[in-house]
């Protein structure tokens, strides 16, 4: 294990918040690393509003976007181990609309049907990005834009019309493409087996249990006071905020708990949840899963894919098996078991075009691991 050096992660992460502020991409961010169960750096940096100085700091809200695909990763291996599912299931033992649905192909830019798929559609293939089912590639904008706004309404409206109107993108297992909307699936299942709201079942054996405040799909009043704005840059490199209203993920009403990118939360809560993993399962002497679904998250099911985290191989700055990810708005996390590190940026903007944002991750990962003890 590689020691951190406190000083010069400091002053590492302090360089690179810059940049990104003298972009002109964000109003604020906040940077989190811990090691071997302790804090050694916290960077907060510019506010939470472009017209009004309230510094950030670790309880500014930000919209999460897709780092709430691991919390439902670590929902769907909660409820398995209540025995309300089982992620080797075939979907269709939970949803038998499913033995309907079919692959699709695309002719004159329309997805038109093409075949039965021979593989059975485990529940696990949804949370490793490798079902098929509304995956991002040439099948995914002409169904997404034909959905009616009314889809949208709550995980069961939307997974009611997809279930019914969209047709896979490729066989299931044969390879992986990213999803958001498959991990509403999984939520769906949640619900009905239990009983309760998805958010209802995150608050009752997740946050609450491990004193996660402000992690959220509807934020109370209190909570959009200290979320923050969401920007782009103009050609000047000055903050720019994007109007987006009272939603936490693109125009989805607040009815719509979006369990692959619809909550917000501040650096505080999601730390707990990194140290969480770390601890494989155990926070402040709270367990909230087995030490054994802390591995099942984190195992490759279909390329680097695990259940809702990237899993590093050899070819990136992170160590190999380092698990975690990143969300559309900017934020990034990781969980380092070789040196006991977790690592978490939080920053909310929607500069897209000019490689800002995988640039932007590459630094954070890059300014950790050039921060060791010589």
């Amino acid at each position: 294990m590689k020691l951190l050096n406190k000083s010069l992660l400091e002053k590492n992460l302090l360089e690179t918040t810059k940049s990104f502020l003298d972009k002109g991409v964000i109003c604020g961010s906040v940077m989190v690393v811990n090691q071997k169960g302790k804090r050694i750096a916290t960077i907060s940096a510019g506010s939470q509003k472009p017209d009004a100085d309230i510094p950030t700091d670790e309880k500014t809200l930000f919209r999460l976007a897709s780092l709430t695909k691991p919390v439902t990763g670590v929902a769907a291996l909660i409820a398995e181990e209540q025995g309300l599912l089982c992620l080797e299931d075939d979907v269709c033992d939970y949803i038998p609309e499913f033995k309907n649905i079919l692959i699709g192909k695309l002719e004159d830019g329309k997805v038109v049907p093409d075949r039965k798929p021979n593989t059975k559609l485990k529940l696990s293939y949804f949370l490793a990005h490798c079902s098929g089912f509304l995956s991002q590639d040439e099948l995914y904008d002409p169904q997404i834009k034909r959905m009616p706004r009314e889809a949208f309404k709550t995980i069961k409206t939307h997974t009611d019309y997809t279930i019914n109107n969209v047709y896979l993108s490729f066989e299931p297992f044969s390879k992986a493409v990213y999803s958001t909307y498959a991990y509403d699936i999984i939520a769906r299942i949640i619900e009905e087996k239990s009983g309760m709201a998805y958010a209802d079942f995150l608050n009752k054996y997740l946050f609450i249990p491990l004193s996660i405040r402000d992690m959220t799909f509807s934020p109370t009043e209190e909570q959009w006071s200290r979320l923050i704005s969401v920007g782009n840059n103009n050609e000047k490199n000055e903050f720019c905020p994007l109007e987006i209203g009272r939603h936490t993920f693109t125009d989805h009403p607040l009815t719509f708990s979006a369990s692959g990118a619809g909550l917000c939360g501040t650096a505080e809560d999601y730390n707990i949840f990194m140290e969480m993993l770390l601890n494989r399962g155990i926070y402040n002497g709270v367990r909230v899963m087995k030490e054994s679904s802390v591995r099942k998250l984190k195992t490759r099911i279909c390329e680097n894919w695990g259940l809702g985290v990237n899993v590093r191989d050899d070819t990136t700055p992170l160590p190999e098996n380092s698990y975690g990810w990143s969300g559309a708005y900017g934020a990034h996390f990781w969980v380092d078991e070789e040196n006991q590190i977790t690592a978490l940026m939080l920053k909310n903007h929607r500069a897209l075009t000019d490689n800002f944002w995988s640039e932007s991750i590459h630094k954070f990962e890059k300014s950790v691991m050039n921060s060791f003890e010589l």
